[in-house]
């Protein structure tokens, strides 16, 4: 499972790929099989998620309602033309940057105004 997510996000990466089938082959197989090696951890008793990846999971809606915003002004912001430019390992550094970007902000909006909302949503019930 660990050898198809580098080889799918590998070839994410390297290709480009932003939209339509190819991205979901890519990095859409890459974050089931990171679910995949999570989840058989844990019914191995191996691994078992900390408070950071509760939260992670808590906000995950609105990673996935913003990450693609995220990255269009990653490109837009000319950012992604810094990130590919030669060399081995600038694009892998580009991905993360953007990746950390898109869970900080998605942790920041569930903390600061979901979290909130759900909380007064509950207590008018």
């Amino acid at each position: 499972s660990l050898l198809i997510v580098i080889i799918a996000y590998g070839y994410g990466i390297t290709y480009e790929n932003k939209n339509g089938l190819l991205r979901v082959m890519t990095f859409g197989v890459g974050a089931l099989f990171v679910i995949l090696i999570a989840l058989i951890l844990e019914t191995k008793n191996l691994y078992r998620a900390g408070k950071r990846f509760v939260l992670l999971g808590d906000a995950s809606y609105t990673l996935y309602l913003s990450h693609l915003i995220i990255i269009n002004l990653f490109y837009f912001t000319g950012l992604r033309k810094i990130f590919t430019q030669d060399g081995t390992f600038i694009p892998l550094l580009g991905f993360i940057f953007i990746l950390l970007i898109c869970i900080f902000f998605s942790i920041t909006y569930y903390q600061k105004i979901e979290q909130k909302v759900y909380r007064k949503a509950i207590a008018d019930n």
